[in-house]
Parts: C-alpha cells; structure tokens; sequence
C-alpha cells in the first residue's frame, strides 16, 4: 500500500490476503461493491 498510498488517498480500500478487491469513496459504498464486509480488512487511507 505503501507505494501506492497517493493513488488511494481519501478513498475507502477493501482488502482480503493483502489483495485489494475494491476502492471507494466511502464505507457505504465499498460495501455495496464487495458485499459482506466480515472477514475482510477494509480502511480509508490518508
């Protein structure tokens, strides 16, 4: 994420095994893209 931190800033990130499925421009909307939401990592990064 690190090296890619700037092409995702203020945007919401699912991650599953430190893969990412979705990005989003908030929770709500992340959810609707991947569903569920359990048993993924999912923050907003700045």
């Amino acid at each position: 994420m690190k090296e890619n931190r700037a092409n995702y800033r203020n945007r919401w990130v699912a991650l599953r095994s430190g893969q990412l499925l979705a990005d989003a421009a908030s929770v709500d909307e992340l959810a609707d893209i991947v569903g569920d939401l359990k048993g993924l990592f999912f923050t907003v990064i700045y």
